[in-house]
Order: structure tokens, then sequence, then C-alpha cells
């Protein structure tokens, strides 16, 4: 199991207090990012049964994902949702998802895929739902 799943999924369990939204530049050893078992497309909707106590969404740096970014920014700010960005290159990519003011962490979604039974993106789990 990767550490960031782990981190990742001790924020969202609870187990740890996620930052307020990161700088891209922190980041940047970290890049690239791609996650071949994730790409941009229509999700089914879905449900889940881990308990996660913060809503999570999925993204890339792709047109889909930032168009998905800019239609549910505001919902996604009013519940405090974090960001996993699963396929990404750069550092000016990664800064142009910044740009919505929404928290983001660049990490291999293989993992998350697997554990949500996920193949497409964007996404957003929510209550026990994977939405799009």
């Amino acid at each position: 199991m990767s550490r960031w799943f782990v981190i990742i999924f001790l924020i969202l369990s609870g187990g740890v207090k996620a930052s307020p939204i990161p700088n891209a530049q922190l980041f940047a050893s970290m890049l690239p990012v791609k996650t071949p078992s994730l790409t941009p497309g229509v999700a089914p909707k879905g449900k889940y049964t881990a308990q996660l106590t913060q809503p999570l969404f999925i993204v890339g740096a792709d047109r889909t994902s930032h168009r998905w970014l800019e239609r549910h920014q505001a919902y996604l700010k009013s519940i405090n949702a974090m960001g996993m960005v699963v396929n990404v290159s750069t550092v000016r990519q990664l800064n142009r998802l910044m740009h919505y003011g929404l928290p983001l962490y660049p990490v291999r979604g293989d993992q998350w895929a697997e554990h949500f039974t996920l193949s497409h993106y964007p996404v957003l789990l929510e209550n026990g739902e994977v939405k799009q």
C-alpha cells in the first residue's frame, strides 16, 4: 500500500488534520503523477462503504476535469471536499487546477480506483455515494 494512499485515507478518516489549500510548488518533486487505471470519462453512480469524514473528489489535468471543477467549484468548497489529482505532469498543470481554490494533492489513484471500483473521473465521493 503506498504511503500517499495511507496519508490521504488517514486524513479522510479523521486521523490527521488536512492543511489548507497547498501550493503546487510544494509537490514539484512528486510530479509527474500517472494513474493508468483512471481516465477521464463518464463514471457510473455507485455506493461505497468506507467511512470518509470528509468528501473526496478525484480529477486530472484534462479538459473534462477543468469543466467539472468549474461547474462544481462552489459546491465542493461548501462541503469542504478534498481533491486528489491522479493524472498531472507538470507544476504548471497543477497550478491551473489549484486556481479553483480547492485543496488538491497529486497522488497515484490506482489503489483508490480499486478500493472504490472506479475507472473514470472526475468523481465526488460523498455520503457513501460516487457522484459525477
